[in-house]
């Protein structure tokens, strides 16, 4: 799932699903390197977004 303060996407691990939501976040102000939905585990997540 991919959730917005205003809308959820339902999608899968197949980028073909990501379509809408990264549209979606693209026409929201959400920045582009921020839009990469690839699994991470919450390790990787905090490291990628400058979280300890």
């Amino acid at each position: 799932m991919v959730v917005y303060q205003d809308r959820v996407f339902p999608v899968t691990v197949d980028p073909a699903t990501w379509t809408d939501a990264i549209q979606y976040g693209f026409e929201h102000g959400v920045p582009t390197e921020q839009l990469d939905f690839h699994q991470r585990t919450a390790k990787d997540s905090f490291s990628y977004f400058g979280m300890t």
